[in-house]
């Protein structure tokens, strides 16, 4: 369910991503979990005025409109699906409207569908910040690199890629209970309900960013979900199964296959915090 201050919150329904579970487990609301996330990848950039951050599949704008609303820094959201950017530029236009937001430092622009394999609508080096917010999941595994490398191109020498994703383990905790052919079909249940192009592993992702031209912070490059399954920022089988709307089998597929997923612990997030090598 969401709580009052969910509800309240200028940014409901504009940030897709899980919040750090810690916020959550000492009783802060979801909302403020998926900000300390920001928070958190704005302290390790140092954020702030005059610098430029660029975030791929920027869809309602959530994470683009806040941390130029909270950091000063100019952030250019891009996505291929032009009905979402609409919405985050009716986000952006509101917080501006209401003097939270300096005008035009949150944009957004609508790329093809395999632009963010070179990102040519930008000069090399005109980023300080390339973010990605639980999107790259949505490309072919064989993609991932194309993205990183284009990554490289745009952000300058000691600039930063920080980012979250969905992600698999290798075969999670239930590695004794179930079979490689098993834990796959799990991941691939996942991947059909959610439109997702794959779920890389933790190693997978650090790889491909170092391969890109980048140096990986291990201590910040880690599982989100250690300790416990990744159930902190989703709401109970309760809530999904009960809903019968236009769209209910749906959910219903896509609940059923993260439930699954999650509760046989090979679903988890991942976040990732890399330096452009000069």
């Amino acid at each position: 369910m969401v709580d009052d201050a969910d509800r309240n919150d200028p940014f409901n329904g504009h940030m897709w991503w899980y919040g750090k579970p810690e916020v959550e487990q000492k009783g802060g609301s979801r909302y403020e979990a998926k900000k300390q996330v920001l928070r958190d990848f704005a302290e390790t950039a140092k954020l702030g005025e005059g610098m430029r951050v660029l975030e791929f599949g920027s869809g309602v704008g959530g994470a683009a409109v806040w941390l130029a609303e909270q950091y000063g820094a100019t952030v250019v959201g891009v996505s291929n699906t032009d009905d979402l950017q609409q919405q985050a530029r009716q986000l952006a236009a509101r917080r501006e409207r209401s003097g939270h937001l300096k005008p035009r430092l949150a944009s957004f622009a609508t790329i093809g569908d395999t632009d963010y394999q070179h990102f040519s609508l930008f000069s090399p080096e005109s980023f300080d910040v390339f973010l990605f917010m639980e999107s790259p999941c949505h490309l072919p595994a064989d993609n991932l690199p194309k993205l990183f490398a284009a990554a490289a191109r745009v952000v300058k020498p000691g600039g930063w890629l920080l980012g979250q994703d969905w992600l698999q383990r290798p075969w999670g905790p239930a590695e004794h209970e179930r079979s490689p052919m098993e834990i796959d079909a799990l991941v691939q249940d996942v991947c059909e309900a959610f439109h997702l192009g794959h779920l890389g592993t933790l190693d997978g992702y650090s790889a491909h960013i170092a391969a890109a031209g980048f140096k990986v912070d291990q201590d910040q490059s880690r599982d989100m979900f250690l300790s416990h399954p990744a159930y902190s920022s989703t709401e109970s089988p309760e809530s999904w199964t009960s809903y019968d709307g236009p769209e209910g089998k749906l959910l219903n597929d896509q609940h059923r296959a993260m439930h699954a997923a999650r509760a046989a612990g090979v679903f988890t997030v991942g976040t990732f915090a890399a330096t452009r090598l000069g």
